[in-house]
């Protein structure tokens, strides 16, 4: 939880921060470039993250497991940033080894995201034939390997 608090103050303060120099710049104060002298909290280097979960490459993306991809998240957000679902999503794809974007690959992220965060916080009020709300969701279908179940996500033609 402390590390919540402490992203959270840190945002502040960037922010503040922000505000402070857009002000000093509306007012003349200074200008527009790097060598301004206020100190930003942000790293320039990326934050440590856990070691990448032993999760080989494959493709289509109904190849993965919904654990694996869940797996995969919870690296990403191992290094305490803040991101919203469109900068995991594009690191997903990076992690992931596809070159580009399509419905099937942001689909199956979109849904690992929101099974990831159930388990990092449940919501009380889910069903999980309805989904949040009353909502449908797509439940991954069951298939065998090597005589196992295992959940994967559906890869529909066309």
């Amino acid at each position: 939880m402390h590390k919540k608090e402490d992203e959270i103050q840190r945002a502040q303060r960037a922010f503040s921060e922000s505000v402070e120099f857009a002000d000093k710049l509306d007012g003349g104060e200074v200008q527009n470039n790097h060598s301004n002298g206020l100190h930003h909290d942000t790293p320039s280097a990326p934050l440590k993250r856990s070691p990448r979960p032993l999760v080989p490459l494959r493709t289509p993306i109904c190849e993965y497991r919904e654990d694996e991809l869940i797996q995969l998240l919870g690296c990403i957000a191992s290094d305490g940033q803040l991101r919203t679902d469109d900068q995991i999503i594009d690191e997903m794809v990076a992690t992931l080894g596809f070159g580009r974007l399509g419905a099937r690959i942001e689909s199956a992220i979109r849904i690992a995201i929101a099974l990831w965060r159930l388990r990092v916080k449940p919501f009380r009020a889910f069903d999980p034939k309805r989904g949040m709300l009353g909502r449908s969701l797509h439940v991954p279908e069951q298939a065998t390997e090597n005589g196992k179940s295992r959940d994967h996500f559906a890869c529909f033609a066309g």
